[in-house]
């Protein structure tokens, strides 16, 4: 397949041969040995129209659905023009000659003294009208030289403000991703930080509250009756300043992080926007070089008419077809005198016309400088937001290391809530043993009176039948009833906890929560 990429800088436009099954790199190679691309494959930037980038590690054929849009087109761009020394060096732009034909010396008039009068009128004619119709001619090539070079420099200019538009389109992408991902970050981190500072505030009522929390007795240990003598004070209260100072340096870094953030999208949106009135200016100015070259030839035609017509009219004179007719003098006089407003407006069109090839070959010079600077800027913002997004990692990490560091604050926190739900759960893991234990001695009952009727049943089978039953039946009648040993297992239940003993009134709070089912089916089964 053709491959066409265009200079960002320029605007002109490169092709190579290529497969699409060649890698990137591949690609650049080839568009470099073309011999017309003077920028080395490694420092080659390859973005489509849209913004999208191109990877040097893919394939071409990766991007096959964009390389057949053909409103989407790739734009180059070299990487060593982001250093400083080549923001000062002036963009490479083809060179441009105009050449001009010099009209041939009229006749003076003793070199016409033995010719007839007619005949040296219309020599001096002649001669005069040539010199009009060559500087004609020559206004009119120049007018033609100045109308392709201006069409030329119009599309290359288009293209490089499309390049521009794709290197903001994808500095624009960038930006909105690492946008999203901070704003994403710095949801979670707000919500984490709301937690992080309320443990702060409450740090200080925290551990008076610990000072006067005393401690019921299933949980008292060595004699130690005040909950503030399990908590080591002084390191606690050392540490919730050391983290309270690397929580506001966190702060910090994230707000400075964000502030990078915002910054660089401001510059993006307000110093970097591709957005110009400088293609509608130069489309006008293209219509009138379009308009002057008309005008330019369609008079350098007419002055080539009027020689013309001199030249047949000396014709006739020199063969004597014509005799002596003076009146075609008076014609030619009158020709030339309407010669001279058309040779002063041949003259001012091409003065025009070299200042409006001038402002094209300006907008290359201009926009090529640009898009420079819009380069060098962009490796700066990206620069930027690659830091920002790094820094995120750091962040993250960070925080994982700041929820280990508040977790001691949340333990000084939760400690005496704890306390109290720790009481309640040795209390309530009794009341279910007491009735877990009824619940089993009950069943129990209910599986030993079953157990005796079935070694009842099995007894009075045996005395009736036992002596008549053939041998190969008794497989089928050896099975063993299952043992059943519930009671020996109910001493291992909570064997650890301290001894409690329940109340009376303790006993009935559980007993809507731990209802007795008898054995058979669910609730309400008999």
């Amino acid at each position: 397949v053709d491959f066409a990429v265009y200079d960002a800088y320029t605007g002109l436009m490169f092709r190579a041969r290529v497969s699409e099954d060649d890698s990137i790199e591949a690609v650049k190679k080839a568009l470099y040995k073309t011999g017309r691309l003077p920028v080395a494959p490694r420092n080659q930037i390859l973005l489509f129209e849209n913004g999208a980038k191109i990877e040097s590690f893919k394939r071409l054929g990766a991007y096959s659905a964009y390389l057949g849009n053909p409103d989407n087109r790739v734009f180059l761009y070299d990487r060593a023009l982001l250093s400083e020394d080549a923001m000062r060096r002036p963009p490479a732009l083809p060179p441009v000659t105009l050449e001009y034909t010099t009209p041939p010396t009229p006749p003076v008039a003793g070199d016409m003294s033995d010719m007839p009068v007619l005949l040296a009128a219309l020599t001096r004619y002649q001669a005069t009208f040539l010199h009009r119709a060559d500087l004609g001619a020559a206004y009119a090539e120049s007018a033609r030289k100045r109308l392709d070079l201006c069409k030329r420099c119009f599309v290359e200019h288009e293209r490089q403000l499309s390049g521009f538009a794709a290197l903001y389109l994808h500095l624009q992408q960038e930006e909105a991703i690492v946008a999203k991902t901070h704003a994403e970050f710095r949801d979670y981190f707000s919500s984490v930080a709301a937690r992080h500072k309320g443990l702060l505030d409450s740090f200080d009522a925290d551990m008076e509250r610990l000072e006067h929390t005393r401690l019921d007795p299933l949980l008292q240990l060595e004699g130690k009756e005040i909950l503030a003598q399990y908590v080591p004070g002084g390191p606690l209260r050392a540490w919730k300043e050391d983290i309270s100072k690397r929580h506001e340096n966190f702060h910090i870094r994230v707000d400075s992080a964000k502030n990078d953030l915002e910054a660089a999208g401001k510059v993006i949106r307000e110093q970097f926007n591709p957005r110009s009135d400088a293609c509608s200016q130069a489309m006008e100015t293209l219509q009138r070089v379009r308009q002057l070259a008309q005008q330019t030839v369609a008079q350098a035609a007419e002055l080539d008419r009027d020689y013309k017509f001199v030249v047949t009219e000396l014709q006739k004179v020199q063969g004597e077809k014509g005799g002596e007719n003076f009146e075609v003098c008076s014609i030619l006089e009158r020709k030339a005198r309407e010669h001279d407003p058309v040779l002063r407006s041949l003259s001012t069109s091409d003065q025009q016309l070299y200042e409006d090839t001038k402002f094209f070959l300006e907008c290359k010079v201009t926009n090529a400088r640009k898009l420079l600077n819009a380069l060098s800027l962009t490796s700066s913002l990206q620069g930027r937001l690659r830091q920002v997004n790094s820094n995120l990692e750091v962040f993250r990490e960070a925080i994982r290391a700041e929820k280990n560091d508040f977790f001691q604050l949340a333990y000084v926190h939760n400690l005496p809530a704890s306390c109290d739900a720790t009481v309640r759960e040795i209390v309530r893991r009794k009341a279910w043993g007491h009735y877990f234990r009824a619940a089993v001695e009950e069943y129990g009952k209910t599986i030993y009176r079953t157990v005796e009727d079935e070694l009842a049943r099995r007894q009075r089978f045996k005395r009736e039948y036992g002596n008549y039953v053939l041998r190969e039946w008794m497989s089928a009648m050896m099975q063993e009833i299952p043992p059943f040993d519930v009671l020996s297992q109910l001493s291992k239940l909570d064997g650890l906890l301290p001894k409690v003993q329940l109340t009376d009134l303790e006993l009935e709070d559980f007993r809507g929560e731990y209802e007795m089912v008898p054995f058979g089916g669910s609730k309400g089964e008999g």
